[in-house]
């Protein structure tokens, strides 16, 4: 039975405060949280390699002196040099010489270059100089293979024209490029390409492209994920279990990802399917997903919710350099989502979401050694309450190393949003959370415009393992049209700072762990709001199992 003094006095709470109460129970919310959450948490490392001792043509002795070190090279000049550079007018060991070669071995490789290194010593008056020369490979001829004649004829012509710029005959031979060429040629073909070199004489070699038809195993597992985490909202239950379930599609190069999410409160599943097409000279992708909320507060303002969202994408590798792809993404999505009052039943909210959306991103391979990627984004909407809406979003991520060993790495990340109108729940851009500021929840600093960004100075560890500390500062603007609780309006900062262990182990075991603290004010802060506090503490955990 409904007590209708409590909903009477509910409603009118909401009428008199319209974001203090359930700003932090819709649905919408729920939604955002999800979305941060990531099966694997750990930061792209790339393996360490111990250095090889006999790759290059030395004849070195000890330095007493250094005077200068002269480079000839095509390619990493300014990075051989700068390797030195504290070492002028000092002596220099064997020992360092040698680590010195390998280091310049090591450089090559992981910047996709291919050759040998000639070290040679030259006594001066003053002191010795080291003269480092590079000699790199070139392409002598270039051929196309495959364990079937047809696939070979049916591929080549559309191979050499996507790749002509990086495999002609005579150029110089550099992997990283090719490597990215092969990826983006291939991107909406049902094929795999493999390169290798033969018959290197006189610094050149034949370039030799095996095209394989990727093999139609429909319904084969490729790859299962499972997650524990303490990501969730306390109104729906902060421990989580994750899991993810690959499979081979319909046809070759294709997925199907099923995903499923669980805590005391809530309930979510979500399919995703994706292929490649060369008609369109891209990747679809098909996706649907459905949310079921129940708050577990036991409140007389709880609320439950459900959304289910549906979207077509299509992406399309539209230009690359040496080491940066650019891609396109067009998306249409339908969302529909309803909020309830706990008590009765009684409808909050009923919002059905058209929207077009439109990005455009830069990356360089996720693997290299100083990792970005940049990403601008245009969507244009329709809700059936309040009209149309549009919004415009600014991603970035830029990861760099900061000393030769590899060990130390700092990242920048940063979000941005501004919009047209007020939005949904669902569309707001949000401060806090695991892409944000760590020290807060995903329904702390919630607005229409807001821009937060994150430093990390990572500490690589033994075997795969990692520390780093990080700051996060984001301001927001709550809503971009004045309401009529004007205290509801006004821009605030949140800010947090924290430390944060993780790694892997066993066999496909990985685990992260950052303890965050919010410092700072925090203006913008709700009664009604029951995931953080101004100078929260917060803890997260996660323990995953790739298998």
């Amino acid at each position: 039975m409904i007590n209708i003094k409590k909903l009477v006095a509910v409603l009118s709470l909401q009428l008199i405060f319209p974001d203090s109460l359930f700003a932090h129970g819709e649905i919408g919310d729920v939604q955002r949280n999800i979305e941060q959450i990531k099966m694997d948490t750990l930061p792209v490392q790339s393996q360490e390699k111990a250095f090889p001792q006999t790759f290059s043509e030395t004849n070195l002795t000890k330095i007493d002196n250094l005077l200068r070190v002269e480079v000839t090279s095509d390619v990493m000049q300014d990075e051989i040099k700068e390797y030195f550079s504290t070492k002028i007018g000092k002596a220099v060991s064997l020992e360092q010489l040698e680590d010195f070669n390998g280091w310049v071995w090591s450089l090559l490789q992981t910047n996709g270059y291919l050759g040998y290194i000639s070290s040679t010593q030259k006594q001066e008056e003053r002191g010795t100089v080291l003269i480092i020369k590079v000699n790199s490979l070139t392409i002598r001829n270039l051929f196309i293979s495959s364990d079937k004649e047809s696939v070979a004829r049916q591929y080549e012509k559309i191979l050499l024209e996507r790749m002509s710029d990086v495999i002609a005959p005579g150029r110089l031979l550099d992997l990283k490029y090719l490597e990215n060429r092969i990826v983006r040629a291939s991107f909406d073909l049902p094929i795999d390409i493999r390169a290798s070199i033969q018959n290197p004489k006189s610094g050149k070699v034949d370039l030799v492209l095996h095209v394989k038809e990727e093999p139609k195993n429909t319904g084969k597992l490729s790859t299962a994920l499972m997650q524990v985490n303490n990501f969730g909202l306390r109104r729906y239950g902060r421990a989580q279990g994750v899991a993810s379930l690959a499979f081979v599609g319909l046809t070759p190069s294709s997925d199907l990802q099923l995903t499923a999410l669980g805590s005391e409160g809530l309930r979510y599943g979500r399919l995703e399917y994706e292929f490649p097409s060369q008609s369109f000279k891209g990747r679809f992708r098909l996706y649907g997903s459905y949310t079921h909320s129940r708050s577990i507060r036991g409140e007389e303002s709880d609320t439950n919710g459900e959304a289910s969202e549906y979207e077509v994408s299509l992406t399309n590798l539209v230009g690359a350099t040496r080491s940066v792809a650019f891609k396109t993404t067009i998306e249409a999505m339908h969302r529909q989502s309803k909020t309830y009052l706990d008590i009765g039943g009684f409808k909050l909210e009923d919002i059905k979401d058209n929207k077009f959306r439109f990005a455009v991103s830069a990356d360089n391979d996720a693997l290299a050694l100083n990792h970005f990627r940049y990403e601008l984004a245009f969507t244009y909407g329709r809700y059936n309450t309040s009209g149309t809406y549009s919004k415009g979003e600014i991603n970035g991520l830029v990861r760099h190393t900061l000393v030769n060993n590899r060990r130390w790495e700092a990242s920048l990340r940063f979000h941005g949003q501004f919009s047209s109108t007020n939005l949904d729940s669902y569309d707001k851009f949000v401060l806090g959370g695991l892409n944000g500021v760590r020290a807060y929840s995903t329904n702390d600093g919630v607005g229409d415009l807001g821009f937060v960004a994150s430093v990390d100075l990572t500490r690589r560890l033994w075997n795969n393992h990692y520390f780093s500390v990080f700051y996060d500062a984001g301001l927001i603007k709550p809503n971009r049209e004045l309401l009529s609780c004007f205290s509801c309006n006004n821009s605030y900062s949140l800010q947090g700072v924290g430390i944060a262990v993780g790694g892997r182990f066993g066999k496909g075991f990985s685990y992260s762990m950052t303890l965050a603290k919010g410092v700072g004010s925090y203006s913008g802060y709700l009664n009604g709001n029951v995931e953080s506090y101004p100078r929260n503490w917060r803890f997260l955990f996660s323990l995953s199992n790739q298998f």
